[in-house]
This record gives C-alpha cells, structure tokens and sequence, in this order.
C-alpha cells in the first residue's frame, strides 16, 4: 500500500485507489449488515455491497508484489524508509484511535493503543512482509520456484480449506462420518505451512503483472470474477437465511470465491487501455491512499456518530456508495492536510 519511492504505474495507482475505496465500502456495508435483519431485501443488498468490494486488501498486497518484486531489494533501506514509517504510523493512529474509542475506558484505550484498532493489523501484516522480502524476492527470481510457489498456495491456501473448513461448515458437524474425517484429517497434516496466509498474493500479483495473459486466459478470468461475486453473495444470502443470523464464511479472503475476483480485477486494471490524461491527479490520490486507509474508519463513525449519516438513513443501494465517497473525500482531505505538518506529517500518513 505504501510504495512510495517505486517508480509510477499508472493501472497499479488507478487499482490502489480503487481498493482504498472498497476497503472502506467494506466498513460501510457492515454498518447494515450486523444489524438490519436478514430477512429483508435491504440486508441482501448490504450482502451485494459487501461481495463485491471483498477483493480490496488481497488486491493491496498483489500491488505491493508487483511493486517491490521486480526491482532489487535493498533490506537497508526497507528498515530505514519502509519499515520505520509503517512502525510511526502504527504507534501514532492506534494513539488516535485509543483516544477516540478508549477515552472512558481505561482498558479499551490501553488495549487499542497497543494492538491498534480493527482495521490496522494489516499495518503489522506489512512489516512482517517486509521483513519477508528477501525470500520473496529469491522465489521471484527463480520462475520454477516462483510457479511451484503459486500452485501449492492454490492448493493448500484456496483449494484445501474448501473441505476441511466448507463442509463441516455447511454439514455443522462431521461425527460419525469416518470417511469425511479421514479425509480430513489428511489434508489437515499434509498442510504446506510455508505458502499460507498472503504472501500467495504477492507473488500471484508479481506473476501476474510480469506475465502476459492471451485473452482466452484474460476472458476466462473476467468470468471466473463474475461467477466469484455471484457465489459469495448468493451464498452469503441463502446460509445466512438458514442458519438464521448473518454469516461471513464466503467473504474469507482466501476462498476461492474471493480470489477469483480479487484476480478478475487486478487484470482488469492491468489490461484496460489508460489514457493517462490524469497522471498527475491520479498519483496524487494515490499517494495519499495509506493515510486513508488509516483514517477512514475514524471518519466513518463520526459521520454516524455525529451527524447520524449512515447506510440506513436512505435506501442501501445508494447509501452505500454515498457513505463510501463521503468518507473517502473527507478522509482525503484531512490527510492532505496531516502531510503539510513539517518533519511530522511525512512520518504517520
């Protein structure tokens, strides 16, 4: 999310800042989603908002892999720059978000000023990615290793959890079904624990933007996205209807659902035609895209706190998407504003 010494690629500023927005339409949509009942169509599209915007933090680390992989890793200069930053701004937003939300609880603002707020663990994901960087880029470089890489995390990450974690999800228990346990239990131990978690991102978004897809590969990936929304909202719709309260298993970054759309839109950046007339605009709200997403969630329940400005004050197909921009847009501007702060701003946004 914070590559700001890279050179600029205009379709990776364009889809930074896009996932920024959906990350916050994500935030939006929970809003009506926890609380509105399920039953009603106005939950459905809640459902809808929320499928459709899954793909916004998986999109961020494949931006950062297609960033960093393809130059040389200076590790030096990933502690000094890279790390130091993603360490000031944790320490000085989960101060903020402490003072904001813990002010009369003296737990709550101990405890969010030392794991920081909901939203803000992906900045810890990030430092230990970086950390990281030096066997990423290894496996980059090796084409062999970097195709093994992907296949197993497909494998293991993706296609695995689909039956040691779907079906006993769906069936509610699997007692008594020796052959389902068994099964099971194998893939369980059999688990590759070296390509779990999001550094398959990363390399998938690397390969991807050094790869070139024929549009018989580009065409099937644009379905796979649509046929991906379509199960996680349907999905999410009819076993949260059956269970009976609000389910988010088919939101799971790694599902299979959310991958294909995470992918669809990556390569949909990657293959539209820019203009670039709006270089300049473009980078500069790409540049402010981490302190965005650090301040969001702030201004987001302010705006309900406050102002009483939520998804529920008008019908949510358009509340949705109206929270979502007015939070961005004051987001923006408020950050604008902390970078201007000398030998400060530059530090924690």
């Amino acid at each position: 999310m914070n590559d700001k010494e890279t050179s600029r690629i205009y379709y990776l500023d364009i889809l930074r800042i896009l996932a920024t927005i959906a990350v916050i339409g994500i935030h939006v949509s929970a809003q009506g989603w926890y609380s509105e009942p399920i039953e009603r169509d106005t939950w459905a599209i809640f459902s809808a908002w929320d499928a459709a915007v899954r793909w916004a933090v998986p999109g961020f680390v494949m931006i950062s892999g297609a960033l960093f992989l393809t130059r040389e890793i200076d590790m030096k200069r990933v502690y000094s720059h890279n790390i130091r930053h993603m360490v000031c701004a944790f320490i000085f937003w989960s101060v903020i978000y402490a003072l904001y939300f813990g002010r009369s609880d003296i737990r709550t603002f101990i405890g969010t000023a030392i794991r920081g707020y909901n939203h803000m663990w992906y900045v810890l994901f990030v430092i230990g990615l970086y950390m990281s960087l030096p066997i990423l880029s290894a496996i980059a470089k090796d084409e062999t290793a970097l195709k093994t890489f992907i296949k197993l995390w497909i494998a293991f990450t993706v296609l695995t959890p689909f039956v040691t974690d779907f079906l006993p999800y769906m069936s509610g228990t699997i007692k008594g079904n020796f052959l389902m346990q068994s099964v099971i239990s194998v893939l369980e131990n059999i688990r590759v624990e070296m390509v779990l978690g999001y550094f398959g991102f990363f390399l998938l978004g690397y390969y991807l933007h050094t790869h070139e897809l024929t549009k018989k590969q580009t065409y099937l990936i644009y379905l796979g996205g649509i046929v991906g929304f379509l199960y996680t909202t349907v999905m999410t719709i009819v076993v949260s209807r059956w269970r009976g309260g609000p389910q988010d298993f088919f939101y799971n970054s790694f599902s299979w659902n959310v991958c294909l759309e995470t992918i669809a839109f990556f390569v949909w950046a990657k293959q539209t035609k820019w203009t670039e007339k709006r270089a300049k605009q473009v980078h500069f709200l790409s540049v402010h895209c981490f302190g965005v997403y650090l301040i969001h969630y702030m201004i987001m329940m302010m705006l309900n706190q406050l102002f009483h400005l939520n998804t529920r004050v008008i019908y949510a197909a358009v509340s949705v998407p109206l929270i979502m921009l007015l939070t961005y847009v004051i987001s923006l501007l408020v950050i604008v504003g902390i970078r201007k702060i000398p030998k400060v701003g530059k530090y924690v946004v």
